[in-house]
């Protein structure tokens, strides 16, 4: 804000010392947060979505991730979801690799090579991650432990993108010692 006086009445000068110091500097605040308030919500951004799965068996994850890809499309922004088609031991049978509507919300399935102690194995999705993460202003992580979400994590640290983890309960002592080997 600094050096635009014009936009904001409390940066110009208060003569006469009609407000004392500290009413005079919330009022500022306010002013300025309500500016912001007002001129961020025309700005959105490009959120890269990833989860291991969204089949109906995974129960409160997938609830989590479609109710928050729904939200953040609702305020604007621009969300894809990149996930693969298991579905505990099997396979859903859905589009691969190219953009679907799934509740409302732009869905990307990738085939899933393995399921390894329900570790889900999607190379294809590692390989889209590569390019989908350069083009996102921010990645929202699902799960941890996948190798989806670990690619996703790389990817975002070696082209400079913020991300955000969420275990969604992983992070239990008693899984933790399961995965000792992480």
């Amino acid at each position: 804000y600094r050096g635009r006086t014009d936009k904001f009445s409390c940066q110009r000068e208060e003569t006469g010392g009609f407000y004392r110091q500290s009413q005079y500097r919330r009022e500022c605040h306010q002013e300025k947060l309500t500016w912001v308030r007002n001129n961020i919500k025309s700005i959105a951004m490009r959120i890269l979505v990833t989860s291991f799965s969204i089949a109906p068996r995974t129960g409160g994850l997938r609830v989590g991730v479609l109710g928050l890809c729904q939200g953040l499309a609702n305020r604007g922004h621009q969300v894809s979801l990149y996930t693969t088609n298991a579905d505990g031991n099997n396979t859903l049978d859905v589009p691969l690799g190219v953009s679907t509507l799934h509740e409302d919300v732009e869905v990307f399935f990738y085939p899933v090579q393995r399921i390894i102690f329900g570790n889900v194995l999607s190379y294809p999705m590692v390989r889209a991650l590569k390019h989908g993460v350069r083009n996102a202003d921010l990645v929202l992580i699902h799960s941890l432990y996948q190798l989806t979400s670990t690619a996703a994590a790389h990817y975002c640290r070696k082209f400079r993108v913020p991300y955000v983890l969420r275990p969604h309960g992983i992070l239990d002592p008693t899984l933790a010692r399961r995965r000792r080997w992480l």
